[in-house]
């Protein structure tokens, strides 16, 4: 416990937690496997790191990956569901922050649902499960206050608009 919260405390990047659509998802629906709201293929990374798709829907960084920048990280943090997979399950990855966001979700839950993507309501469940895991490692106080000091992020609503036009 003292390792996480002397780590935390030395830093001066909060910890980042990124809710959301298209404009913050960094690959989280690469993990769901009916989905067919996906940006892992071209043309979408042509100008990302060794011009990659990544899941992100766009051509490069999007708003997540800027912010996580402004804030001196080296890449965003990781789509929950990556994290999720990982044999370990390190729950020290999930101290530089989580990205829960997923292209083709909306605030309302049937947005989207045909698409088969995570929606605002299941995110934020999401979240709570990473709380968990916080107050489990370290303990509730300790978890208190690096939530209190955390960054939330949070970009979503506009394909709650554009489903009803199409």
């Amino acid at each position: 416990m003292a390792n996480f919260v002397s780590l935390l405390a030395d830093d001066a990047t909060p910890v980042i937690f990124v809710l959301g659509d298209s404009t913050a998802d960094v690959g989280t629906n690469n993990f769901l496997h009916h989905s067919k709201a996906r940006a892992n293929f071209p043309h979408n990374g042509v100008d990302f790191p060794k011009s990659q798709a990544t899941g992100r829907f766009s051509n490069g960084f999007n708003t997540a990956d800027l912010l996580a920048k402004r804030f001196g990280l080296k890449r965003s943090p990781p789509p929950f569901l990556f994290l999720r997979t990982l044999k370990c399950h390190c729950k020290k990855h999930l101290f530089k922050g989580v990205n829960f966001a997923s292209g083709g979700s909306g605030l309302l839950d049937i947005t989207g649902s045909k698409q088969t993507v995570v929606p605002l309501s299941e995110q934020i469940t999401q979240f709570a499960s990473v709380r968990d895991d916080f107050t489990a490692t370290i303990g509730p106080a300790a978890t208190e206050a690096i939530l209190s000091k955390s960054l939330f992020f949070i970009s979503i609503g506009s394909n709650d608009i554009f489903q009803d036009q199409t």
